[in-house]
């Protein structure tokens, strides 16, 4: 028995150190430079490709690695094993590669060369030391090295707790249900149940947005079966990196809470394979901030192109103080360059009219895109000077009439830039002589905000009255309007006087009534003969109709 033992392991022997090189390998995909790391602790190994001059990692891939396993060292593959592989026990593997001697990659073993009798508790293995020496890899993954790395290619074999660049794929594990032996759930057999109906979980999501429509962490990937099922129920456990205690700790997952969560999902299809899986996702506010600015009205001279506009993230987070400022002055038809927060607030507004100020604040996280979103709003800012406006450019009055500095005063009316009425004085009246005829400059003065000042000029005239007589009463007219030089009692009774002989009957003098109204500067006489024969008059003071406006006539004297 000892015998025939020995001559079953001899031939066993034979059979792992002889391939034969005859099975058809893709041409494009054995010319590709790769390279396999294996790292034999951590049972993962990482193909590297040769991209622009360097070795960049592309593909990682679950391993059972064992006792007899290189401990360190790089080789190159030497041959392909086509078909079935005949392997210690005997067992029998798919897709061989031979890395050196009796090291191999291949397949997880099988009963007997038939595809659904591979060892399904030495499946489950995958991802933890279970081989004799050879590197163990699932159906799929010993496919794709036979097929695409060429004989030649670079292996190493080293030792770490970091699984690599990659970092360790997530295993797929059979069912109790499947039996001691069956399908490989990677064999892309359209017979294989398991592999038609094993989970895919797939991450939609890298980063999330502060406050978006993914709000719980089922929506942050898709789970389905191979064939394209939907997978509905999913177990989901979610961590948070904790940044005072240094490490993950048990949360859930909330979208208005920002931060790093690790999220581990499990997945079971509906013959029983599952998959476990966790994705990093990180929360952060990178939507558009909200910027608030209103037009405005305000007073030449105003400091500040920012004041009342603010700027804020969804999440709170203040970005005022972020934002760029564009200005367009009255009369240009380009923005200024952009000025920041700092000197927009120093700018001054030193013309009349309208101004266009721009503002554009960025949020304060890139998108995963490397960008960052930005908000622009456009608001006017209207510049105004204060107004002055004269009821009169010049009055008249009689030798000796009285004139008031408060009537003066009342003959103007200010504003403001926002329409507040502002006080006015005056300067002039203590040259005013009502008893000497001649001419005098009153100047208005009012100051608005920002010590706006704004002036305005009228002249009063003392004059001697006179008035020439119509000749016959015929002539006058109901309703005649008749300009006087001034407008006062001695000047009403002068004008009674030249016309009163024209409303005499056989001698008899008719009084007149009259009414005078010296803020508006008119006066109506009224001479009666009869009920239904009577003559009204209306004086109006000379020059009345001129008005003086600052808008148009009056410079602004700053």
């Amino acid at each position: 028995m000892k015998i025939k033992r020995l001559i079953a392991g001899f031939l066993v022997l034979v059979m792992c150190f002889t391939c034969v090189n005859l099975q058809a390998v893709d041409t494009q995909a054995a010319s590709s430079k790769y390279w396999i790391k294996v790292n034999y602790q951590a049972n993962v190994a990482t193909v590297y490709k040769y991209t622009s001059g360097e070795w960049k990692p592309v593909k990682a891939m679950l391993t059972s690695c064992g006792t007899n396993t290189p401990k360190s060292g790089s080789y190159n593959t030497v041959e392909k094993c086509p078909g079935w592989k005949a392997l210690m026990g005997p067992s029998y593997g798919q897709y061989s590669t031979r890395i050196v001697g009796s090291i191999l990659f291949h397949s997880v073993w099988y009963y007997s060369k038939d595809r659904t009798t591979q060892a399904v508790a030495q499946f489950n293995k995958l991802g933890t030391t279970a081989s004799h020496g050879c590197v163990r890899l699932s159906t799929e993954d010993a496919k794709w090295v036979y097929n695409n790395c060429a004989v030649g290619t670079k292996v190493t074999f080293y030792k770490s707790s970091n699984p690599g660049p990659l970092g360790k794929p997530a295993a797929y594990k059979m069912p109790s249900s499947a039996g001691k032996m069956n399908w490989d759930p990677t064999d892309a057999s359209s017979k294989n149940p398991y592999y038609q109906t094993r989970p895919v979980l797939t991450q939609k999501y890298k980063a999330i947005n502060y406050g978006s429509s993914n709000d719980t962490a089922r929506k942050l990937v898709t789970a389905k079966q191979q064939n394209g099922k939907s997978l509905k129920s999913l177990t989901i456990t979610v961590t948070k990196w904790d940044a005072k205690k240094e490490k993950y700790v048990s949360a859930e997952f909330n979208n208005k809470k920002e931060g790093t969560y690790k999220i581990k999902y499990k997945a079971v299809g509906t013959k029983g394979v599952s998959i476990t899986k966790t994705f990093k996702f990180v929360v952060k506010d990178t939507s558009a901030p909200t910027i608030k600015a209103s037009d405005r009205t305000v007073a030449l001279n105003t400091v500040s192109a920012v004041k009342g506009m603010s700027a804020k993230m969804n999440n709170g987070t203040v970005r005022t103080t972020a934002a760029k400022v564009y200005i367009k002055e009255p009369g240009s038809d380009s923005y200024s360059k952009a000025k920041s927060y700092n000197e927009a607030k120093e700018y001054k507004f030193t013309k009349t009219g309208t101004y266009k100020v721009k503002y554009t604040v960025t949020c304060k996280n890139k998108t995963l895109s490397g960008k960052y979103n930005k908000a622009t709003k456009e608001i006017t800012v209207t510049v105004k000077k204060p107004t002055l406006k004269l009821k009169y450019k010049r009055i008249t009055r009689g030798l000796g009439t009285k004139i008031t500095e408060s009537y003066l005063k009342s003959l103007a009316t200010a504003k403001d830039y926002d329409g507040s009425k502002l006080s006015v004085s005056i300067s002039g009246f203590d040259d005013i002589d009502v008893n000497k005829v001649g001419e005098y400059t009153i100047t208005y003065t009012a100051v608005g905000e920002n010590n706006i000042k704004v002036t305005a000029t009228m002249k009063v005239a003392i004059a001697e009255v006179v008035f020439e007589a119509n000749d016959g009463y015929e002539e006058l007219k109901d309703g005649m309007t008749i300009e006087v030089p001034a407008m006062d009692e001695k000047s009403v009774q002068t004008a009674i006087e030249a016309y009163g002989k024209f409303v005499f009957s056989n001698g008899v003098a008719i009084t007149p009534t009259y009414t005078i109204d010296a803020e508006n500067s008119t006066c109506t006489i009224t001479f009666e003969k009869a009920p239904n024969d009577k003559i009204t008059l209306n004086l109006v003071l000379a020059g009345a109709a001129e008005t003086s406006e600052t808008e148009e006539d009056v410079p602004v004297v700053e």
